[in-house]
């Protein structure tokens, strides 16, 4: 479906093709088959048969709960269609009247995601290999989950669990949320409401903000200004506050921590499987895997909802860590923008300066296949065949020795200290400086750089990923760096 189809004209032309093809063939082969090349020009000049059109689907017969309508094997393979990795109870947005919509997102509790043109979510693992870009590029939908009552956490203000029947899952399709955009923030009211929630949990807003900001023009913060206050509770974050690194927050690694110490239990994702004593890590396959992240979200959300509090974080959180992913997000959409055509020009410059070091220092080896980048052939020709090691220095009464040479040298090494001290024997470790020096600049900033200045009129802007999941909370940048520039 996601293919342009052909219009009948053209299917008319390949039909006629076909058979003009197949009775030129049967009549140079034969009576006996001519009359089987016939058959089968009459079976390529018939028309195709009609197909039903079928209604879409609102939503599917009620379910207890996302069940798996796929084995394990058919969901690893590669979709194209990004909705297909969605269970098929989950409902579109688009088929939900006003009082319906409004009765989904007043839900006792809520959890958001995105859904990416791959298939993959925003709860996935491995986020760290993610880039901003990607995201911006590639969001498709925005997912909303509305948990049962067995895992609904009580209200704020009341000890009650608000009942709902079954778990829901709904869909918000891009497109659509542009469309209702495109009319102002005034009639916007769908995301602002879902944002105020107030108990609406996550994992990682930013890759939700940065997904949604080609489709929404107002910038995130116009968007966090609109709300009166912010509900939204990004687990994720919560979770660099409680334990601080290096690394991404993962959910599937969240998941095995709090288990093994006991904050969480598998009987939290929901009953087990017929068989699952027999094998305990497929107790939940009857789930469908997106279900199961899901479940895990809910699990973990009082877990790390009530460490916050007991290490007195709350009001950082809420008053600086849940306002960043806006500034960050709003970083990333806006994007740096640079001067293509000078940027051509400096490799252009930086390629002819290599190439003449280059054959300047082939010279000095004698030979055309002497390669700067490799150590190995430059420590070959500077302690093997020059022996600089050796070398003696002139003096102003003669040859004295010379100076004691670092240990580097003696040891063989083309590092850049070893180098330096070379420079006044022979003017190769002075090349092969200079080459790693513009070597770098070429192959780390410039070529990098062009390759991001896309289209017929090269449009020079990239957008850079920004994180503060660093161990001492400082503002990471990465594909590309551009606190390395």
């Amino acid at each position: 479906q996601l293919l342009p189809q052909k219009r009948p004209a053209e299917q008319r032309l390949e039909i006629s093709a076909a058979a003009a093809a197949a009775a030129a063939s049967a009549v140079s082969a034969g009576p006996a088959a001519a009359a089987e090349q016939k058959t089968a020009a009459d079976a390529c000049a018939a028309p195709p048969p009609k197909k039903r059109k079928s209604k879409p689907a609102t939503r599917c017969p009620s379910a207890g709960r996302l069940s798996a309508s796929a084995s394990l094997d058919e969901r690893s393979e590669p979709r194209t269609d990004p909705f297909a990795a969605l269970p098929s109870e989950a409902i579109d947005f688009a088929f939900l009247s006003s009082s319906e919509r409004t009765q989904a997102i007043e839900s006792p509790s809520l959890l958001l995601a995105m859904l990416f043109s791959d298939g993959s979510t925003s709860l996935d693992a491995d986020q760290s290999n993610r880039t901003a870009e990607e995201d911006i590029r590639n969001g498709t939908a925005l997912l909303l989950y509305v948990p049962s009552n067995c895992s609904t956490p009580p209200t704020p203000g009341s000890g009650s669990r608000k009942e709902v029947k079954r778990e829901r899952l709904f869909y918000w399709r891009l497109e659509n949320v542009a469309q209702q955009e495109k009319h102002g923030l005034e009639d916007f009211a769908v995301l602002r409401q879902i944002l105020a929630h107030p108990r609406v949990a996550t994992f990682s807003f930013y890759r939700i903000l940065c997904a949604l900001g080609k489709h929404v023009s107002c910038h995130p913060l116009h968007l966090l200004s609109s709300v009166e206050q912010l509900g939204l509770f990004d687990i994720q974050v919560v979770e660099w506050m409680l334990q601080t690194s290096d690394r991404y927050p993962d959910l599937s690694a969240m998941w095995s921590t709090y288990m093994e110490a006991g904050a969480v239990h598998v009987s939290d994702l929901g009953a087990p499987s017929p068989g699952a004593r027999d094998h305990p890590s497929h107790a939940h396959a009857h789930l469908h895997p997106l279900a199961l992240q899901f479940r895990k979200v809910v699990a973990l959300w009082p877990v790390v909802r009530r460490m916050l509090r007991s290490r007195d974080l709350v009001r950082a959180y809420h008053q600086q860590e849940a306002l960043l992913p806006f500034v960050l997000a709003g970083m990333s959409l806006q994007g740096v923008r640079f001067n293509a055509e000078r940027l051509d020009i400096t490799c252009n410059f930086l390629k002819t300066r290599i190439h003449a070091i280059e054959r300047e220092a082939q010279q000095i080896a004698g030979s055309d296949t002497f390669n700067l980048a490799s150590p190995k052939q430059c420590a070959e020709l500077l302690y093997d065949k020059l022996e600089l090691h050796k070398a003696q220095r002139a003096g102003a009464s003669g040859t004295t020795p010379s100076p004691s040479l670092p240990q580097t040298v003696r040891h063989r090494s083309t590092g850049e200290k070893a180098l330096h001290s070379l420079t006044q024997l022979h003017p190769l470790p002075g090349l092969i400086l200079q080459f790693r020096q513009l070597n770098k600049l070429l192959t780390s900033y410039v070529l990098p750089f062009q390759s991001l200045a896309v289209g017929a009129d090269r449009t020079a802007q990239f957008h850079t990923t920004w994180s503060t999941f660093t161990g001492t909370g400082r503002l990471a940048s990465s594909n590309p760096n551009m606190q390395n520039l």
